[in-house]
């Protein structure tokens, strides 16, 4: 017996999940590790130690709060919900497209499920605390006419971590999901969330990443009934780090709409990849999907490179985007100077201002605060 079937065997899962597991183990020994090279001279090197590092089952410890309507299940308390069966299917999950991502869905050690019952308003606040190198997996469900939203922060000591997150929004069903993370340099995290979103239904995401020493995150919506919407909201600022985005909506429905957004400052010696795709498939005419992205250099060894992408299949559509990277300049300074502010905290509040547009959420302002003030100095040589 292999190793992930023993890992599958002592959480006591189904077949159709270990198959799951299975599959992604078949597919990690093909794909890229180290460097993911997405283009001349454009790739994200994964740094020394982690290409050959190993997803452990080391718990990951929870803290959630309660909620009217919604479910929160360890696994133990999750086996047998008949909609494990229905969602839980190869064609439902995106293919995999780093050794990371398919090694962390293969050998995650720890689950969650929430489950939002039918016409449920909520919200709620997660927290997961990792204190060993170990991956999870986090399933969402809200049911037809529920309205979730998830306030999830991740916190860890040092760590290699990866988490699989797969939400589902049914019928006039809605989730958002905030995710914050502002872990040391040492900590490298992997993360690959999805979506599917039916007839009506919402999704959105906002994923704010000011820690860890290397991080990538994927998010792929799949809008699959008609008039389903998606938002992806990234906000990152990287000091001597390195950063790997990649945001992607998928439409396979008449009359869906998304918007994709992004914001980055890099300094230092850090570097960010942002790479956006709006994916408009056959048969899906009055769709709209539009992507912005706007970057910011702090220094002169900061690196950026931000890849739109529109992928478009059907006729009678809207489809956009819009990038720029732009580099500080002296007159950026000119009036704050005359105010007497000092030159650091003149960049702090333009960074502020940068990173927070069209961000509402107390508790992402306050990550982007504390960001700024204890590392300005970075940032900005």
């Amino acid at each position: 017996m292999s190793t992930i079937e023993k890992i599958s065997e002592s959480l006591n899962e189904p077949a159709f999940i270990r198959k799951i597991r299975l599959d992604a183990v078949k597919e990690a020994g093909h794909l890229p590790r180290h460097e993911l090279q997405y283009g001349l001279g454009i790739f994200a090197r994964a740094g020394e130690g982690v290409h050959n590092a190993l997803f452990e089952t080391n718990p990951v410890k929870y803290e959630f709060s309660r909620a009217n309507g919604v479910q929160v299940l360890l696994w133990k308390d999750a086996q047998g919900l008949p909609l494990l069966e229905k969602y839980f299917v190869p064609e439902r999950f995106p293919v995999l497209k780093n050794y990371y991502f398919a090694s962390a869905l293969a050998s995650f050690g720890s689950w969650l499920v929430i489950i939002a019952e039918e016409g449920a308003d909520a919200t709620l606040s997660l927290k997961s605390i990792v204190q060993k190198n170990g991956a999870d997996f986090v399933f969402v469900v809200a049911k037809n006419r529920a309205s979730l939203r998830i306030i999830d922060t991740l916190e860890s000591e040092s760590a290699l971590f990866g988490r699989t997150m797969y939400v589902i929004a049914e019928e006039n069903a809605s989730v958002e999901v905030l995710s914050s993370q502002n872990l040391p340099h040492e900590s490298s995290l992997f993360l690959n969330k999805f979506s599917a979103i039916e007839h009506e239904g919402k999704v959105s995401w906002l994923d704010a990443h000011f820690g860890g020493g290397f991080v990538k995150s994927d998010i792929e919506d799949f809008l699959l009934g008609e008039g389903a919407e998606s938002l992806i909201r990234n906000i990152t600022l990287a000091g001597n780090q390195n950063f790997d985005f990649y945001n992607a909506s998928h439409h396979r429905a008449p009359h869906t709409t998304s918007h994709i957004s992004a914001r980055g400052i890099a300094g230092g010696g850090g570097k960010i990849i942002y790479r956006g795709m709006v994916d408009i498939g056959e048969n899906c005419p009055g769709s709209r999907g539009n992507q912005v992205g706007r970057f910011l250099l702090a220094s002169s060894g900061a690196e950026i490179d931000a890849i739109p992408s529109l992928d478009i299949r059907s006729p009678e559509v809207t489809s956009s985007h819009a990038f720029s990277i732009n580099h500080l300049k002296d007159s950026d300074f000119f009036y704050p100077a005359l105010r007497g502010v000092e030159p650091y905290r003149a960049q702090a509040m333009l960074f502020e201002g940068f990173l927070s547009h069209d961000i509402i959420d107390e508790s992402i302002l306050g990550l982007i605060r504390k960001k700024l003030s204890s590392q300005i100095y970075e940032i900005s040589n």
